[in-house]
């Protein structure tokens, strides 16, 4: 049985605090924080708005636009190493 390991999400931090995220097909956009952490906006590679978030006191979100992902569902990269990694095996 052969084992075959792809990227589901790669979370690549660069300078000036955002993040590359990656998936399987290669760099899907970049992630920008607030003040707090919190991803409010993401833009694609070809410089187009991915995602735009905006958050009421406690992180609730309101006023999204854009396709949601994975900053949406989360808000902010999971505390790991500097490049966070999930790998699905597929056999």
């Amino acid at each position: 049985m052969k084992s075959v390991t792809t990227i589901d999400h790669a979370f690549v931090p660069l300078p000036g605090g955002a993040t590359a995220v990656y998936t399987s097909g290669g760099l899907f956009y970049y992630r920008y924080p607030d003040w707090l952490g919190s991803s409010r906006f993401s833009s694609t590679p070809g410089r187009t708005m991915h995602t735009d978030l905006a958050f009421a006191p406690y992180g609730e979100q309101y006023a999204v636009s854009g396709g949601v992902g994975v900053a949406g569902v989360i808000g902010r990269t999971p505390p790991r190493s500097t490049a966070t990694i999930r790998a699905t095996l597929l056999s």
